[in-house]
């Protein structure tokens, strides 16, 4: 796949347990590169997406990872981090 500079591509995975490997991997594959990943994987490995979303007390929560997104050559609006809080 071809990257065009100043371009953006949006990744977002959800998994399978069986799947874990294979998206630590691909998480690993995009750092650097102006992807912004979006999943829902907790597993280890999941540090590397900037977007993590979990569901806690039957709410979706999302944490950001500001050092993974500074890695990808993005930068993260306060709007959004605040909807993600501390």
């Amino acid at each position: 796949m071809g990257w065009l500079a100043g371009s953006l591509a949006l990744m977002v995975m959800s998994w399978f347990s069986c799947e874990a490997p294979r998206i630590e991997r691909t998480l690993q594959a995009l750092r650097g590169r102006h992807v912004l990943t979006v999943t829902d994987f907790t597993g280890a490995g999941s540090d590397a997406a900037i977007i993590a979303l979990k569901t806690e007390n039957n709410r979706i929560r999302m944490r950001i990872n500001v050092e993974e997104a500074r890695a990808n050559n993005l930068v993260i609006s306060s709007k959004l981090l605040r909807l993600a809080g501390p």
